[in-house]
């Protein structure tokens, strides 16, 4: 499998991941009966991870992830780079959502913990999880 197609993979994994998670926490409406409740989670969830999550991590996610890969690719110990690759992931998911936010004309108030959480949970939680992902996918792919 190609890189690229390793990252598509991956991709597409942390959107469905997120986009699952964000249905989860912010939509107490749905239906309490079990099948009204799991067809409303599915549908949501497919529909807020492709439209909102996927083209966020497609379009910056994967591209900055070949970038990190690249920038660590001359260390020699596995152990070290993924421990290098860690921060750069989320320092780079918290600046791309910043960035976002910023061009668009919204900013977060740092005051408030809500604001904070929904900073972390948007920036922080996918370009971990797409790290984490990415570095579970790189470790089968040598164990093989």
């Amino acid at each position: 499998m190609t890189v690229f197609r390793k990252k598509m993979l991956v991709a597409l994994i942390t959107s469905i991941n997120v986009g699952f998670i964000f249905v989860l926490f912010n939509y107490e409406n749905m239906e309490t009966s079990l099948i009204p409740f799991l067809s409303d989670l599915l549908i949501f969830t497919f529909l807020v991870s492709i439209v909102y999550v996927a083209p966020i991590i497609i379009v910056l996610g994967i591209p900055i992830s070949m970038g990190i890969d690249r920038l660590t690719s001359t260390l020699k110990n596995s152990k070290i780079r993924m421990l290098i690759q860690f921060p750069l992931y989320v320092i780079s998911g918290l600046s791309m959502i910043t960035l976002i936010m910023f061009i668009s004309g919204t900013s977060p108030i740092l005051l408030s913990t809500s604001d904070i959480a929904n900073l972390v949970f948007v920036s922080i939680y996918p370009s971990t999880c797409f790290w984490l992902i990415d570095c579970l996918i790189k470790l089968k792919s040598t164990n093989v």
